[in-house]
């Protein structure tokens, strides 16, 4: 998932770019914080833009996705907060897609 294409590199792909020049499709993560029982993840988003969020407490069994969140429609970063994060657990580990 690490590395899978988002729309602007497909886009550019199929206009006959180069997989070597393709613009970046970074992503970054800019906090994590734990406070009051609580996991609150804030990345880099642009607005129209759907994430889904997934959770681990082994970094093999992900499931389903645990929300579906919406970019915000001002600023350049998104928030998620998970209130009930797997009580007992001794790490907990999240992923965001696009």
């Amino acid at each position: 998932f690490g590395s899978a294409l988002d729309p602007v590199q497909i886009a550019a792909l199929a206009a006959g770019t180069s997989p070597q020049s393709l613009p970046s499709g970074s992503f970054e993560i800019t906090s994590a914080t734990f406070a009051g029982g609580a996991f609150t993840i804030t990345f880099q988003s642009s607005s129209g833009e759907n994430f889904k969020v997934f959770r681990s407490t082994n970094l093999t069994d992900w499931g389903s996705s645990i929300a579906d969140v919406a970019a915000s429609t001002t600023g350049s970063t998104t928030t998620f907060t998970d209130n009930s994060p797997p009580a007992g657990a001794g790490a907990v580990f999240y992923r965001i897609q696009r």
